[in-house]
């Protein structure tokens, strides 16, 4: 009998939750937003779209200004009433596109607006707005100075860090033209946004595992660079080249495009370091890894890229 009993008591035991021994059920990761749709001018006058009882149009402007020549527009129709009542608007430029994405899976989608100025190198204005979708109220989640982050960003959405907002992934420009790199060779640095506090807000270094591969990325890079230097002068530009001259001249512009992505690779990963808190285990990884011409140039220049890391939040 005291042996049935002890049976029963150790049963009931098991059965209680946290108590059998079983693991816990794994945690179901959201699914990715995706974007829904994309509003761009193109060769239109207009484009439109509905998001519940809210109406949005980006049109021509009737060149009211020369440097804006567009115009957003996004209206609340009243169900009850059909009364249309526009709750924002904003002058704009031609090439700004608008990402209709549900940022936070509640079947009312966010507007992702890239305000583009256009031009080879120019200005983006990156506007996040929620739109309420029982009355006609639109919040701000983000407003931020892209700089020369084009209309082909954000890169992505993902759920990051178990917030009902997935975080928006893009690209921080402040190093564009960095001492003596071209716009093609700049650091591009890969920025990511998490919903905090009723906004987005810079938050990189709270993700320390994606920061880790992405510099992980760019000593891949380098390793790869350095063993290309010196040019071993097998592209066509060398081999089309007719004389010792023109060949040398090919040699050295080849050995410098080379020589200008591995000062890239190098800075970008000190860059990830520093938001890692490592910045001198990246520093003794680059002085064995990257050759000693990006190398050099890295301390060189080190001062000027701790002084824009501290600017605003990577």
């Amino acid at each position: 009998m005291k042996n049935l009993l002890l049976f029963a008591v150790l049963a009931s035991l098991l059965l209680m939750p946290g108590c059998s021994g079983s693991k816990k059920p794994a945690v179901v990761k959201p699914v990715n937003p995706r974007i829904f749709a994309t509003l761009q001018m193109r060769d239109s006058k207009h484009a439109v779209t509905s998001i519940g009882h809210y109406s949005v149009v980006i049109m021509d402007g009737d060149g009211d200004a020369l440097e804006q020549s567009a115009f957003i527009s996004i209206a609340y129709t009243n169900p009850d009433s059909c009364d249309e009542t526009v709750v924002w608007s904003r002058k704009t430029y031609p090439m700004t596109s608008i990402h209709v994405v549900d940022l936070n899976n509640d079947q009312c989608p966010e507007l992702y607006i890239n305000e583009f100025s256009g031009g080879a190198h120019c200005c983006s204005q990156h506007i996040v707005l929620q739109l309420d979708p029982v009355k006609p109220k639109v919040t701000k989640l983000l407003d931020w100075d892209g700089q020369d982050v084009d209309m082909i960003y954000p890169g992505g959405y993902e759920f990051l860090s178990g917030s009902n907002y997935a975080e928006i992934i893009t690209a921080d420009y402040r190093f564009r033209y960095f001492s003596d790199l071209s716009f093609g060779t700049s650091p591009a640095i890969n920025k990511i946004f998490s919903f905090r506090g009723g906004k987005y807000v810079s938050a990189t270094s709270e993700f320390p595992d994606r920061v880790r591969k992405w510099r992980q990325e760019q000593y891949d890079k380098v390793l790869k660079l350095k063993n290309s230097l010196p040019i071993k002068g097998d592209s066509d530009y060398v081999k089309r080249a007719t004389t010792r001259e023109e060949k040398n001249i090919a040699l050295a512009s080849e050995q410098e495009w080379e020589i200008g992505d591995c000062k890239t690779s190098v800075m970008t990963a000190y860059v990830y370091g520093v938001m890692l808190g490592e910045e001198k285990e990246t520093l003794k990884y680059l002085r064995k890894a990257a050759p000693p011409v990006a190398n050099d140039w890295l301390i060189q220049n080190k001062p000027a890229a701790d002084k824009l890391i501290k600017e605003s939040p990577l």
